[in-house]
This record gives C-alpha cells, sequence and structure tokens, in this order.
C-alpha cells in the first residue's frame, strides 16, 4: 500500500476515536473542556490528511483504483459519523442541520434530472429549491459550527474562572502554626 492510501487508512481509522471522544465513556469530559478540544483537533486532523492524501498521490504519480475509491468514502463516512455523533452530543442545534441537509440533498438529486415540475397549473422551480436548500444547508450550518464554539468557549471561559478562584482561595488561606 502507497503512502497516500496509507494517509486515507489512518483517516478512516481516526473514526472510532472520533466517535469514542464524543461519547458518555470519554474519561476527559467536563468544564475543561478536553473532550470538545481533543474532537476539534481530531477532525481537523482527519481534514487535514484528506487534502494530504490526494497531494501527494499527484505529486509521486501514485493515483490509484483503490485511493479513488477509498478518499471519498473516508471523507463521507468521517462526515457522517461526525453529524451522527453530534446528534446524541448537541441535539438541538443538530436536528434542524440535518434535516435542511436532507432537503437540500433530496432537492439537489431532483434538479439532477429536472429544472422544473408542472403540477396541473403549478410550476415548481425544483432547481431553484436545490440552490436555495444548498446555500441554506450553509448558512445553517455556519450557525450551527458558531453555536457550537461559543459554547465550547464558554465552558472554557467558565474552567479558567474556576481555576483562577480555586488559586485565588488558596492563595488566601491562613495556616496558623502553634
Amino acid at each position: 500500500m502507497n503512502l497516500p492510501n496509507s494517509i486515507t487508512m489512518t483517516r478512516i481509522l481516526m473514526i472510532p476515536l472520533f466517535l469514542w471522544i464524543l461519547s458518555p465513556h470519554f474519561p476527559w469530559q467536563g468544564a475543561s473542556g478536553a473532550q470538545e478540544i481533543a474532537a476539534s483537533i481530531l477532525f481537523v486532523l482527519a481534514s487535514i490528511t484528506d487534502g494530504l492524501d490526494g497531494y501527494l498521490a499527484r505529486k509521486r504519480g501514485q493515483i490509484t483504483t483503490m485511493g479513488m475509491l477509498l478518499d471519498p468514502l473516508a471523507d463521507k463516512i468521517m462526515v457522517t459519523a461526525a453529524l451522527i455523533a453530534l446528534v446524541a452530543y448537541n441535539p438541538q442545534v443538530v436536528k434542524v442541520k440535518t434535516v435542511v441537509q436532507i432537503v437540500s440533498v433530496v432537492s439537489a438529486i431532483l434538479a439532477h434530472r429536472w429544472d422544473h415540475w408542472q403540477i396541473g397549473v403549478v410550476v415548481v422551480p425544483v432547481k431553484w429549491y436545490a440552490i436555495a436548500a444548498v446555500y441554506f444547508t450553509v448558512l445553517v450550518s455556519t450557525i450551527s459550527a458558531v453555536d457550537y464554539f461559543v459554547g465550547f468557549w464558554k465552558k472554557i471561559d467558565h474552567a479558567s474562572k474556576d481555576r483562577r478562584q480555586t488559586a485565588v482561595l488558596s492563595r488566601g488561606k491562613s495556616v496558623r502554626i502553634s
């Protein structure tokens, strides 16, 4: 197996680790934000490998049928696993986003064949709905990401304040020596 395909396989192997980090069984949960930081770092690393494997395959002339199959598959599995895990992890934001994405995908599929549907006197602009749904998906995804990171930073800020309070209390203690 060449290096680009090995990198792609590494991305696939990151998926169970990513899911474990977002699970309730992850040992570093709590106000420190370690769980969110670990999940974010792993997802970013996996995203970097996505670009790296393709770059190396082209640069080294190592484009293979296996790589052409595995690379997009790894991407889709990683993103799908993340979205599924986030439904349980942050359901109020992700469920709306998931519905919007479903509408977007279905309308884009239908727009591939039809520009519009004529149902009696009603004209349904399928292609326009697909375009609007894709842009709306981008908007909702952005809002979802902002909400996630705002929540994350609030946890970090709260943990930081707790640490500062503990440090002040521990320095302010008077110890009586007899």
